[in-house]
Formats: structure tokens, sequence, C-alpha cells
């Protein structure tokens, strides 16, 4: 008899776990947000600069290159991006209707307008909740913001439902040795929350797209002005010891379709 009373405690604390992570996730991630905000103002001369704007298009034509050996982009093709800040891939494109969704939206437009194509119908939101129809898009995009997210499993199931089923997602994030996480996590905890909400190795990210199911494509690295390689003047004691013990996080690219022959979920 007295194991129940016990077993109940261990489901009570559980859950009551579960809830704290829950919303100690949704305060870090508020965090982030509000420092993603900062980084954007603080950086507006080079974001703006012509000698930036030109890197992202260059970005936004290799990944035309790449889609065309899978889905060649046309005039009548549907476009998604999640996470677009206010220089996405999504404004040098230049083919397709293209929606941008970002929860920074508002700040960009009344901010950053003079860089943003007009053509693009930009929406203030979260991946976690895409106000899109199912099977919408040709092409989503979610570019250096997975890991930005506040739950990268919903926003997966997300981007799974909106896709059409002969689309392709381009996902790409910053990619960490699996050695580095507890460093980076102990860092954190020193330091506090930064715009990354999350930290994903190339296992770990090729897992949960498996899990989500997409089919992987193609994968590659991104080249060194994608990468996160830090030096002595970047600010914050993360960076100074990343650059200390070495640490680079690659950008890692991949091309993903929806695999139907698996059982999305959704969390």
């Amino acid at each position: 008899m007295s194991t129940l009373p016990t077993m109940r405690i261990t489901r009570g604390n559980e859950r009551q776990k579960r809830r704290f992570n829950k919303v100690n996730s949704r305060l870090q991630w508020e965090l982030s947000v509000n420092i993603e905000k900062e980084f954007w103002i603080q950086d507006r001369e080079r974001v703006c600069s012509d000698w930036w704007l030109g890197i992202k298009k260059n970005r936004a034509d290799r990944l035309k290159e790449w889609l065309s050996h899978w889905m060649p982009l046309g005039d009548e093709s549907m476009i998604l991006q999640i996470g677009a800040g206010a220089e996405g891939m999504i404004n040098f494109l230049g083919v397709g209707q293209r929606f941008a969704i970002d929860p920074l939206a508002d700040f960009f437009k009344s901010e950053f307008s003079e860089i943003l194509d007009p053509s693009v119908t930009f929406t203030s939101g979260v991946g976690e909740e895409l106000p899109y129809d199912d099977d919408m898009f040709d092409l989503v995009i979610i570019y250096n913001a997975l890991d930005h997210t506040f739950n990268p499993q919903k926003v997966l199931s997300e981007i799974y439902r909106v896709s059409k089923v002969s689309g392709i997602n381009h996902v790409a994030v910053h990619t960490y040795p699996r050695i580095w996480l507890p460093l980076l996590k102990l860092l954190t905890f020193i330091q506090g929350p930064t715009e990354h909400t999350w930290r994903y190795t190339s296992g770990k990210i090729r897992k949960e797209l498996h899990e989500y199911s997409f089919q992987i494509l193609d994968t590659k690295y991104g080249g060194k002005d994608e990468s996160i390689i830090p030096d002595w003047s970047s600010p914050g004691i993360q960076l100074r010891i990343a650059r200390l013990v070495g640490l680079c996080a690659p950008m890692f690219h991949i091309l993903a379709r929806k695999d139907e022959h698996k059982i999305t979920k959704i969390r």
C-alpha cells in the first residue's frame, strides 16, 4: 500500500517538472527574441550595406542552383521562409509567390523597409503556428532559424503540414561537435540566454527530420562566410572561450521532402 502514494507523487513531480521546463523554455525563447532584436538594431549598418546584401543574394543564387537538380523554381512556385529576418533569402529569389514569417516582422517592416522586397508577403508570427493552408508550398526555407525557435519539433510538424508532397524543404542550422554541447550549455548557464535557444549536431538534425517524416535528399556544409567563427573582439564569454578552444560551428544545409510512407508525429 505504501508504494501507491509514492507512484502518484513521482508522476506528479514529473508533470510538474515538464511544466516547469516548458515555462522555462518559453521564457528563454522570449529573452532570445529580445536579444535578437537588439542584434538587428546594433548591426543595422552592416545588414543594410551593399556588401552584405550582395552576400545574401549570392546565397540565394546558390540555393536556386542546388534546388535546380530537384525542383526548378518558376513564377507559379509557392515559397515560404520561416524566420526570415530583415534580409532573408526570400527577398533575393526573384521568382514565385513568396511569403515570409517572423516574430519580429512588424519591427523589420518599420526599421528595415528599404531592404525588404515589397513583393514578399511578410507576416508576424511563429513557426510553431503557421497561418497557412495544408499542402500549400513548393518550397519552405528555414535558414539559421530552427535553433532560435521555442519548439523546434512543432516547427518541423508545421513545415510538414504546409509543404506539398512534391515540394522541397531547405533546413539550415549551425552544427557543433557533440563533445562541445555540454560546454556550451555550461557557458549559457554562466552568461545567460543567447539568441540560440537550441544547439544541434549534424546527426541530431538528421534524426529529427527522420522522426518527423522527412526524406533527406541531399546535404552539404556551407562556406566560411556562413560559419560561426568567433574572434577575440566578439562580445561575451561564450564566444571568447569558443575561440580559445578552437570551436567553429559550420552551417549544415539539408534538402528534404515529405516521406509519405511514415506517419507524421505532432507534439
